[in-house]
């Protein structure tokens, strides 16, 4: 009897012992992959939160709904999206032939207005002052570029802003929100294009790509 219950427990042993040891290193791991990530040692892996709030900060066409503010940006490497370059990303010179031959997926069944819009997954590159999000593109009949409409977040808004007032002449504005930036182009003394920048309802080590979150508005000005 004594041997059989000795041989009872070195079977127990065997078929527990493994997984107590690896949940004890899941757990290590767990631990201490934040202070890996925050010092430096490893670089920070990037989920598919932020694919994802890029499809739904495209959900509101030229509304001011943001996406949800978690995750990091996605490497090229697990997305099928590009990236593409702020500069290029907003410009007027931009064609439908252009957006067609540099996304691999755009939703063109958005006409409003006199207008057909072309929606894409922006994302810019892999730093902190890129953004990420969903950008339409609204072009009138004659496929001039006449609107174009952006949704998304950012680690640091810093390139983005200077990027549209040298560019396209944006200003700040004060507004009585205190969490929000507001930059703005006027033309006849009306509002003709608006960003919006505001933090992100929870800040997190970890989502150093989405600390702010995004609403740009431009339209195009009057030649």
């Amino acid at each position: 009897m004594p041997s059989r219950n000795l041989f009872l427990v070195f079977l127990v042993g065997g078929a527990v012992l493994p997984y107590v040891l690896s949940g004890k290193s899941a757990v290590r791991e767990a631990i201490t992959s934040p202070l890996k990530m925050v010092s430096g040692e490893a670089a920070p892996q990037a989920p598919q939160a932020a694919h994802g709030a890029a499809q739904a900060a495209g959900a509101t066409i030229g509304g001011a709904a943001h996406p949800a503010a978690s995750g990091t940006k996605p490497a090229a490497s697990t997305s099928q999206e590009k990236f593409v370059d702020l500069e290029q990303a907003f410009r007027w010179e931009i064609t439908p032939a252009w957006i067609l031959g540099n996304w691999p997926r755009v939703t063109t069944h958005l006409a409003a207005l006199d207008s057909q819009g072309y929606r894409v997954t922006l994302i810019t590159g892999t730093t902190q002052t890129d953004v990420a999000g969903a950008v339409t593109y609204y072009f009138d009949p004659q496929q001039r570029l006449q609107k174009m409409v952006f949704n998304g977040t950012t680690g640091d808004a810093k390139r983005l802003v200077q990027f549209l007032i040298a560019r396209h002449h944006f200003e700040r504005r004060f507004t009585p929100d205190p969490s929000v930036y507001l930059y703005q182009v006027e033309q006849d003394g009306q509002a003709l294009s608006d960003l919006k920048i505001k933090t992100a309802p929870i800040v997190r080590t970890t989502s150093a790509y989405s600390r702010f979150e995004v609403s740009l508005t431009m339209n195009r000005p009057a030649e």
